[in-house]
């Protein structure tokens, strides 16, 4: 019986223990944001291989084949993202 109640007890406590854990990963994640988008021209053209930078973080992408880009994981706020593409244009655009 208290090897019973033991084993009983240690469940118990190793699945509050990894409730509390995934709760928090779910609150972390829950709280995160990301920033993607696709580089084009004037004229629609895809820009692939553009420069996108994010000021407030001092980070920066390229953009794929395809024009895509894709920053993940971002605290929400307020970011300025600057475009470049050959060094010939810079655009900004602010993100909330």
């Amino acid at each position: 019986m208290k090897r019973f109640l033991r084993l009983v007890s240690l469940t118990l406590l190793i699945m509050s223990t990894s409730g509390n854990t995934f709760a928090e990963e779910k609150v972390n994640v829950a709280r995160q944001g990301t920033i993607r988008g696709r580089i084009v021209d004037t004229s629609k053209q895809i820009l692939p291989g553009a420069s996108i930078y994010i000021e407030k973080l001092h980070t920066g992408v390229t953009s794929d084949v395809n024009g895509y880009y894709t920053f993940a994981n971002l605290t929400p706020g307020t970011y300025t993202v600057k475009v470049s593409y050959h060094t010939a244009c810079i655009v900004c655009q602010h993100f909330i």
